[in-house]
């Protein structure tokens, strides 16, 4: 044909341009181990005594000013406690760190960190 036929390709799938992640790094100082394998069924850090507890959360790809919803749920017994906490030391990646504060009793516990955001 003339003119030649063109090839075009058409819509894709839309694809989130952003990969943010939300990670715990550190409980009461232990470093959490890189994956966690608490999905599997392990116990990654012990809370070792009761007490002010500092649950470290890093963030990659998420707008400063974000906040981290952090919930500690005992694997016995105590209800969960959550707290909100901004996101801080940001850069313009969106790399950030941020740390709650629970007080804890001695034992395991499931923590979980999430963070919700628009972009534009």
């Amino acid at each position: 044909a003339d003119p030649p036929a063109q090839r075009i390709v058409g819509p894709t799938p839309l694809a989130n341009p952003l990969s943010p992640t939300v990670s715990i790094i550190s409980v009461g100082g232990n470093p959490v181990p890189v994956p966690p394998q608490g999905t599997y069924g392990s116990i990654d850090v012990v809370v070792p005594s009761a007490g002010p507890t500092n649950i470290d959360v890093a963030t990659s790809g998420i707008p400063g000013g974000t906040t981290v919803q952090v919930t500690a749920k005992p694997r016995l017994g105590a209800q969960p406690m959550s707290a909100t906490i901004p996101l801080s030391t940001c850069n313009a990646a969106g790399d950030c760190q941020a740390t709650a504060v629970f007080n804890l009793s001695a034992g395991a516990y499931v923590i979980e960190a999430r963070a919700t955001f628009q972009t534009e």
